[in-house]
């Protein structure tokens, strides 16, 4: 009869680094369509927030995030900007300072948000249309950060 306890800690051995790279993995890269959550949930009057009645009724605290944004994408050296306007939950950014991918004046970003952050997010491109972004607001709502795909995009205020 064979000894397998040489074989069974080789196996585990196999299997502990598999499961340790796939959870780097997991941990760098994120799962598509998940956006990274905020620590705490938002407390009303604290600041760039505001409170109001959601579409299901529902009274939220939420990011601000209505107001011009410099923006910057990982892919260029231009700097560009983007007013963001808001009704409640939803939200929908215009380009004020247009680029190659988007023009002045055009959609570009959109997306809804909930108490902790980002619900759902997508950015705008003129040759793929619309895409999902995984981000995260910090900084009290001042800084923006989307990823996603092959850019990671930056907004500030």
């Amino acid at each position: 009869m064979k000894d397998n306890s040489n074989l069974e800690k080789r196996s585990l051995t196999g299997f502990k680094r598999v499961a340790g790279v796939l959870a780097l993995a997991l941990l760098t890269y994120g799962c598509g369509g998940m956006q990274q959550k905020q620590k705490h949930p938002l407390i009303e009057g604290t600041p760039n927030t505001l409170t109001c009645v959601d579409r299901y009724g529902q009274r939220q605290t939420i990011y601000d995030l209505r107001g011009r944004w410099r923006t910057k994408y990982s892919d260029g050296p231009t700097i560009q900007e983007v007013t963001i306007s808001q009704n409640c939950t939803e939200f929908l950014g215009i380009k004020t300072k247009g680029g190659v991918h988007v023009v002045e004046g055009s959609q570009t970003i959109k997306g809804v948000l909930e108490k902790s952050g980002f619900k759902e997010v997508q950015v705008y491109d003129s040759d793929e249309g619309w895409r999902d972004k995984n981000g995260t607001i910090s900084n009290n709502g001042k800084n923006i950060e989307l990823w996603g795909q092959d850019t990671i995009t930056t907004l500030d205020r």
